[in-house]
């Protein structure tokens, strides 16, 4: 019968080192499975399996876990009312909120939560209770959140200068640009015959500078003046 080498305990994992059956190459192979993982501020060695079911992070290097695990973290409670330790950039980025404990993450967490419409348009994953706070109306679903959420109207300049109300979809369907304020809307709203790269457009002043074009008031002079 072959002799077992002993178990090595290697960050909470038993791994059967199997290194009198197989000598060195054993070892190699349980390594080469392995990975630095970042867990509760911690830096261990798991698998990336495991490291990933203890909502970890895994690295290639010692060094690169510590850098990440030197980062300030805490408890971020998501959008969906999940609840993961990350850093404090990595949760704003996720549209998270951070808290120092678990507990309190828990408790902003398990709040009824819904798709709010905002007065400004935007459906946004709220708790109930902040959804009233920021003027917004819950719904239970992001569809019927879509549907019934009014899409906020802008001061949309066309291509040919002129301005209309309408939602910000509709004038980028219709080609134009949108502005917060009719002052703001006068302001850039020139129509103009616009050149670029040879090609001639109908556009307005603020819109052709945008891609780097030139402005003519009329369309003979632009197609006059035009190069590639």
């Amino acid at each position: 019968m072959k002799k077992l080498a002993p178990c090595l305990f290697v960050g909470g994992l038993v791994l059967a080192a199997l290194l009198a059956s197989q000598g060195n190459g054993g070892a190699q192979v349980a390594a080469a499975n392995l990975c630095w993982c970042c867990v509760n501020g911690q830096v261990v060695q798991l698998t990336p399996e495991d490291c990933k079911a203890k909502g970890g992070q895994c690295f290639a290097t010692m060094e690169e876990a510590k850098k990440y695990c030197d980062q300030p973290r805490c408890y971020c409670c998501l959008p969906n009312g999940e609840i993961v330790q990350v850093t404090v950039t990595e949760c704003r980025q996720k549209g998270g909120k951070c808290y120092s404990t678990l507990d309190e993450a828990k408790k902003y967490c398990d709040q009824p939560r819904c798709y709010c419409c905002l007065p400004s348009g935007d459906i946004v994953q709220l708790t109930v209770e902040e959804c009233k706070q920021r003027g917004g109306k819950c719904y239970p679903t992001l569809d019927e959140a879509k549907k019934y959420c009014p899409q906020p109207n802008c001061y949309c300049c066309l291509p040919n200068g002129e301005i209309v109300q309408v939602t910000v979809e509709e004038c980028k369907q219709k080609g134009g640009q949108c502005y917060p304020t009719l002052e703001d809307a006068k302001k850039n709203c020139q129509p103009c015959w616009c050149c670029v790269n040879g090609e001639v457009f109908q556009s307005t002043l603020q819109a052709c500078k945008e891609k780097q074009g030139i402005c003519y008031k009329t369309k003979e002079e632009a197609y006059k003046y035009c190069k590639k």
